[in-house]
């Protein structure tokens, strides 16, 4: 999405794409942390005849706690982005940001997902979901940028997380 939109847009859509994502990378740390751990907790109950259960449990426990960590980073970040972020020019980027989070919580939802799928052997279907996705997005970006311009490219990559994360949902049968 990314390099179509600089191609049809400029290079300077880099700029923006760059702020927004500094705050998703604090995100993104938060969520790989819990994901490891729940990628032990996984493996460790792969054999349990409880584990459709325990599976259901830890799902709901980390949409909690990611919805909270994102709730938390749009109210934080109108608090840090005046002082971080100081030039004028980059303000768009605040604009962007929501949705960028929004990514964030549908690409942790999905890597929760696939860990489920790597404790099963079911790792084809990690593949098929991540290739529907990618193709979603793109097509969304293309399809959209010259209607939405900058806009498209992050509404693309939530339209492809979103495709994503319903692929694997789909496939749940534990």
């Amino acid at each position: 999405g990314v390099y179509i939109a600089r191609a049809e847009l400029g290079p300077e859509v880099n700029g923006y794409m760059s702020v927004a994502n500094k705050f998703l990378a604090v995100v993104v740390l938060l969520f790989t942390i819990y994901t490891m751990a729940w990628q032990e907790r996984a493996f460790e109950n792969a054999n349990n005849p409880e584990k459709g259960r325990i599976y259901s449990l830890e799902f709901k426990r980390y949409m909690d706690i990611m919805g909270a960590v994102i709730i938390c980073c749009l109210v934080g970040a109108d608090i840090i982005y005046p002082f971080y972020i100081t030039n004028v020019e980059y303000s768009l980027a605040r604009v962007l940001l929501p949705i960028f989070l929004g990514t964030g919580y549908m690409m942790s939802v999905s890597a929760f997902q696939g860990v489920l799928y790597g404790a099963e052997k079911k790792n084809h279907i990690v593949v098929w979901s991540s290739i529907a996705g990618c193709i979603s997005s793109a097509a969304f970006v293309y399809v959209s940028l010259p209607y939405c311009g900058i806009y498209a490219v992050p509404w693309g990559l939530l339209f492809g997380m979103t495709i994503n994360t319903v692929c694997r949902y789909s496939y749940l049968h534990f």
